[in-house]
């Protein structure tokens, strides 16, 4: 057995595009690498028809895993309260420590306690690990 060392840097909790031909071991790769994420295989028929036909399925395993940071990406270029109802329901009920709306707004900005970030900025940011410690 081929034991693959690969090595990403600065890729400790940033976001980063993996590519590659298929069956060449992209997805057992990032399973060894974070083996505590939430993994779905929706190339499995049983798992995308189970999550297709009721989504809410998704809803209760997400909801049943740790809360740091609850993340929104609506394609809004002025987020305003109608759009946070989602994130204020999900910090009622569960202990988040930060809450971030991603949109097409110009500048970040807060509404109560959800930070509004412009997707660059986002992406700046993760990457930059100062979302996720």
């Amino acid at each position: 057995m081929y034991i693959r060392k690969q090595i990403f840097e600065k890729s400790g909790k940033e976001s980063f595009f993996l590519w590659g031909a298929r069956q060449t071991g992209k997805s057992t790769l990032l399973k060894n690498m974070y083996p505590e994420s939430l993994w779905f295989d929706l190339l499995q028929t049983d798992v995308f028809e189970r999550l297709y036909r009721e989504p809410s399925q998704l809803r209760e395993i997400v909801m049943a895993s740790d809360h740091e940071v609850a993340i929104e990406v609506k394609s809004t270029d002025n987020a305003g309260k109608r759009h946070i109802k989602g994130l204020r329901y999900f910090e009622e009920e569960y202990n988040v420590k930060q809450s971030i709306l991603v949109s097409n707004d110009p500048f970040p900005r807060k509404i109560g306690t959800i930070s509004i970030l412009p997707w660059k900025i986002f992406l700046q940011k993760l990457w930059n690990g100062e979302l996720i410690k």
